[in-house]
């Protein structure tokens, strides 16, 4: 009867399946507001287009969602206005600034920077 043995082995599987699910949570998190945050650009696109730019009020609140998002370091650069059939482009750049876990299971720092680059005409007539 190899009891001991047994529950060594499953204290160690029952350990590293922890350490992975945490590294998975960890690590699909900012892909996640990643996500979060090309749709929150695309929707400043879709008004760039309709209204012919985006004024300080609407980079301002641009701003304000990204850094309830969690993202610092936030350089936003759209035409304030643009005549119908001109090219207008949106580029946001922003850090994320998130924990992982390091391979010697120690906390640690990581920031990622995440950059949205996107063209459109402008459809308005103003």
């Amino acid at each position: 009867m190899q009891l001991p043995g047994d529950l060594l082995i499953l204290g160690f599987v029952i350990v590293f399946l922890v350490l992975f699910f945490v590294t998975g949570i960890e690590n699909t998190i900012p892909a996640f507001v990643r996500t979060e945050f090309d749709i929150l650009c695309s929707k400043y696109l879709a008004l760039l287009q309709s209204e012919g730019g985006i004024s300080p009020q609407l980079k301002c609140d641009l701003e304000t969602e990204l850094i309830n998002m969690g993202f610092t370091n936030i350089n936003i650069t759209a035409p304030e206005d643009a005549v119908w059939g001109q090219e207008a482009q949106l580029t946001v750049t922003a850090d994320y600034i998130y924990e992982t876990t390091s391979v010697t299971l120690t906390k640690e720092e990581v920031t990622r920077r995440a950059t949205f680059n996107e063209k459109t005409i402008v459809m308005t007539l103003d």
